[in-house]
């Protein structure tokens, strides 16, 4: 993708950005009737192929400076799959730090006495939902979480924007860098990314986690896309039920295709760990000169 492209993409989604957050206001949905769902079934009586519902929990996560509405087409999926789906009113636009917005979230967990619950996290609530999973989850409230377009490599914004809501977010962050760092409950994490993310330019690929690499360009767009939509449904499915010990998907010699695609957008298994240098071993000493006994002669009379 040439640069001219890039800025052509990076319009769009400022674009949609814009136009999503007025649809929202215009529109004002009401996160109540999420909760309503029969027997763990979709409201309209049909899964997706191949996709039961399980009906575990969801909540949804945010990113900076969005609210919950900006999910809310993945909200109306996850329902209409069987799930109830949560959302945290009283995170307004996630400007809080990844600390503070996790341990909000945790509370709400609590107060509701959520368990299994998926998190589904666009941007900044994908580093809210792991940070979570790593520090504050002592109940198991939490299975795994689907990360969209997730900044695990930090924002190159955050070195050059003076709001301290976005300098927390970039890649010399210490919370940043150990939220992205490897980790056990990497492997309960499916991370779903554009192929072009302007605000996350070092890309949302995390060693250890399943990923999804969706062919839509921008950082927001994707939320929007029906592509998305598509890989939902078998990416709530990777996630694992609590208290397994083995890896819950097989390693795969390549890529493999997202559902209902041959190529597009491409499933990418876990990256395998670079093996152990080799040690050499320690050279050799060699032995010393053997010392030839001095010739005898005659006794001194």
């Amino acid at each position: 993708m040439n640069r001219a492209q890039k800025a052509w993409f990076w319009m769009l989604d400022y674009a949609y950005t814009v136009s999503d957050e007025l649809l929202a206001l215009v529109s004002r949905p009401d996160p109540g009737r999420y909760l309503e769902v029969s027997d763990g079934h979709p409201a309209d009586g049909h899964t997706a192929a191949g996709h039961p519902s399980t009906g575990r929990p969801v909540l949804l996560l945010p990113g900076v400076f969005e609210t919950w509405r900006v999910l809310r087409h993945v909200g109306d999926e996850l329902h209409r799959l069987g799930h109830p789906v949560h959302v945290v009113p009283d995170l307004g636009r996630t400007t809080g730090s990844i600390d503070s917005v996790a341990r909000e979230v945790d509370a709400y967990l609590d107060r509701h006495d959520l368990r299994q619950v998926i998190v589904v996290a666009h941007s900044k609530g994908g580093l809210v939902a792991k940070y979570l999973m790593l520090r504050l989850d002592r109940s198991n409230r939490v299975d795994g979480l689907v990360a969209i377009n997730a900044p695990f490599s930090g924002s190159q914004w955050g070195r050059y924007l003076p709001v301290q809501s976005v300098r927390a977010l970039g890649p010399d962050d210490l919370t940043v860098r150990f939220v992205g760092s490897p980790a056990e409950v990497d492997a309960r994490i499916v991370s779903v990314y554009s192929s072009f993310d302007q605000n996350v330019r070092a890309g949302s690929r995390l060693a250890g986690a399943r990923n999804v690499r969706v062919s839509v360009a921008g950082h927001s767009r994707i939320l929007g896309s029906a592509k998305l939509l598509a890989v939902l449904p078998e990416a709530i499915s990777w996630v694992p039920a609590r208290g397994w010990e083995v890896p819950w998907w097989p390693e795969l010699p390549g890529d493999s295709p997202a559902p209902g695609q041959s190529s597009a957008p491409r499933s990418e298994p876990a990256s395998r760990s670079e093996p152990a240098p080799r040690i050499e071993p320690a050279p050799r000493t060699e032995p010393a000169p053997r010392t030839e006994p001095a010739p005898r002669g005659p006794a001194p009379r």
